[in-house]
């Protein structure tokens, strides 16, 4: 889908990755495809800690 204007189309995506101590950290990302700017990162050590928040940080960022 092709962004009309800001907002229009969101891109959401997991990022995996392994701290020097080899802990395992998870970052949900969210984009605007419109200007490609960064709405918000929500960073945890397991994606059962940042799961739960994906529908709550949605919500906070369509109200």
């Amino acid at each position: 889908m092709k962004p009309i204007h800001p907002t229009h189309v969101w891109a959401i995506d997991f990022v995996h990755d392994k701290l020097r101590g080899g802990r395992s950290n998870e970052m949900l990302t969210l984009l605007d495809e419109t200007n490609r700017q960064t709405l918000t990162v929500v960073s945890g050590t397991r994606v059962r800690v940042v799961q739960p928040r994906i529908s709550y940080v949605i919500a906070m960022l369509i109200a």
